[in-house]
């Protein structure tokens, strides 16, 4: 009779609760469900309003939370009201003696969290835990099925003490095992997806194939451990030290190594794509055929290490300090080196020189059309004032000679591009390899690609010898066109509907009238001398200033 009672009054004090909880916030029960871990569900939350069932004690710490009550006054609560008369202590003793083992679980969790929060020591090892521990890897997976909402809390365990040393396949996935200690201990196979293992101290202990996904090995103290094949992914190891161990063929990209100091330890075929070794120092390891793309070894000291086969894709390397790095496949060589990202190159250079100088060719290939692009827009291709930027094209396709073909030059601040575009007017292109649209430079970014071939720098030298002869002329016509028609007006400045030459300071400049406003070109002047900078006249310019220095002439 009193049981159904206080299961009254329980429901009673729950639904009035959540209804004011949820009404304060403006919350709909749906939104309301969203506080709780473990889920519940929209219809629980109106089961527990309308006082048809009242929550789990796990979900009592959340409750406890929303009200801005600690647990104590929350038990308090929702045991005996608001009558302070009531000793808590004798109550919830009651309450304890009288649960399941199930029930006994859930307070035990709920007194670990508490104590967490009071700032308690993490050495804390919950008996019931360690005992389900201890029955070995059968019981202890299934209670952890069977209760999936439990974390194990086991921080402080001494391995060898609590004679715990046979681990192999447990799953201890988000389990607390803070400043754990052990040694010969075998966790093979075993799952600590998310588990707490911060200052850890371990040694001679087997990881091999286990699965530690983003779990915290802060500050642990590892030696001689064996994680082989294990999944490392997104691990921090930030400040950890790392000894005399083996870590092959393991995954640990994104792993957090900031800081970590690691010696004589073997990486072998290991990815480390996007790890984060930031001032880390690493002393003595074998990292032959890792992959440390994208990863970051900023501020990172790393001596004598064994570096054959590694790959290093835009890996960051600022202040990094390295020495004594070995690029042998047999191990540790006469020579060793002093640059980690240079190492496949240095490593071509040495074992095969027909594919280095093949490389250098290509360097020197891109190097040419770079200056040669360069010379094509600034000084003879147009300039937009209104976009800001530059752009070549050659009007002739037969500047090149046969079977001709446009090169074009774009520029816009540190970005650069040239392409190439067949004459489709000649039909022996499509029977011609060499006659497609093709994308031969690009500069963006900071990054430089090219893709050219030696008739492509044979051809931009060719343009360039013809646009300065061209422009040279066109440009000697113009301006003394120019000079007679400001002589006649007594003026320096001329606006037509198509163009506008207007001298600014010591420059005369000739601009189009269109929307983008091209600069068609650019010379000094001193005195009576005008020294071109840039220019990309046409005959049609040219004779237009003609035509109207002829009707000038007629006129006056």
């Amino acid at each position: 009779m009193e049981s159904k009672e206080s299961n009254a009054r329980e429901r009673d004090i729950f639904s009035k609760l959540i209804k004011s909880l949820r009404s304060a916030r403006n919350l709909t029960q749906q939104e309301f469900a969203q506080f709780f871990k473990p889920k519940v569900t929209a219809q629980a939350i109106g089961l527990w309003e309308r006082g048809e069932s009242f929550p789990a004690r796990k979900h009592w710490q959340t409750l406890a939370d929303l009200s801005e009550m600690d647990l104590g006054q929350f038990y308090e609560y929702v045991g005996v009201g608001s009558t302070s008369d009531s000793n808590i202590l004798d109550d919830v003793l009651l309450k304890i003696k009288s649960l399941s083992p199930e029930q006994l679980e859930t307070v035990s969790q709920v007194l670990v969290d508490q104590s967490s929060r009071l700032g308690a020591s993490s050495r804390r090892i919950n008996q019931q835990h360690l005992k389900w521990l201890k029955k070995g890897v059968e019981a202890w997976n299934k209670w952890r099925h069977k209760n999936p909402d439990i974390i194990p809390q086991l921080a402080g365990l001494d391995l060898n003490q609590e004679n715990c040393l046979d681990l192999n396949g447990f799953n201890l996935d988000y389990a607390n095992l803070a400043e754990i200690e052990g040694s010969m201990i075998s966790l093979d196979d075993a799952s600590l997806i998310k588990a707490n293992l911060t200052q850890a101290k371990l040694s001679h202990t087997s990881f091999n194939r286990a699965n530690l996904r983003e779990a915290t090995l802060e500050g642990s103290e590892l030696s001689e451990i064996h994680l082989d094949y294990a999944n490392l992914d997104q691990v921090n190891l930030t400040g950890a030290e790392i000894q005399n161990s083996w870590l092959r063929e393991a995954n640990l990209e994104a792993a957090d190594l900031q800081h970590t100091k690691i010696t004589d330890t073997y990486f072998t075929k290991s990815r480390l794509v996007s790890v984060n070794f930031q001032g880390a120092i690493l002393q003595f390891c074998d990292f032959t055929e890792v992959n440390f793309n994208e990863a970051s070894l900023e501020n990172v000291t790393m001596l004598d290490c064994t570096i054959y086969g590694i790959s290093t894709w835009n890996t960051q390397t600022t202040g990094a300090t390295f020495e004594k790095l070995h690029i042998s496949s047999l191990g540790r060589d006469r020579f060793p080196i002093d640059d980690l990202v240079l190492a496949p190159t240095i490593y071509l250079h040495r074992q095969n020189q027909p594919y280095i100088q093949g490389f250098i060719r290509q360097v020197e290939l891109e190097t040419k059309v770079l200056e040669l692009a360069i010379i094509l827009v600034k000084r003879y291709g147009e300039y937009s004032q209104t976009e800001d930027f530059r752009i070549y094209r050659n009007i002739d396709v037969n500047a090149i000679g046969e079977p001709g073909g446009y090169y074009q030059v774009l520029q816009k601040e540190n970005n650069l591009t040239v392409t190439y575009q067949p004459d489709y007017h000649q039909t022996q292109v499509f029977f011609d390899e060499t006659q497609k649209e093709r994308d031969l430079l690009c500069i963006g970014e900071g990054v430089i690609e090219s893709a050219v071939k030696q008739y492509d720098i044979d051809n931009l030298q060719k343009l360039s010898q013809w646009e300065e002869k061209r422009q040279s002329y066109r440009f000697h016509q113009l301006s003394e066109v120019l000079k007679q028609i400001f002589k006649t007006q007594k003026a320096n400045n001329l606006t037509d509907d198509n163009y506008h030459v207007e001298v600014i300071k010591d420059e005369v400049i000739l601009t189009t009238n269109s929307e983008l406003k091209f600069e068609l070109m650019r010379a000094k002047i001193n005195k009576d001398r005008w020294t071109r900078v840039s220019s990309s006249l046409t005959e049609n310019v040219v004779n237009h200033f003609k035509q109207l220095q002829e009707e000038r002439i007629r006129r006056y």
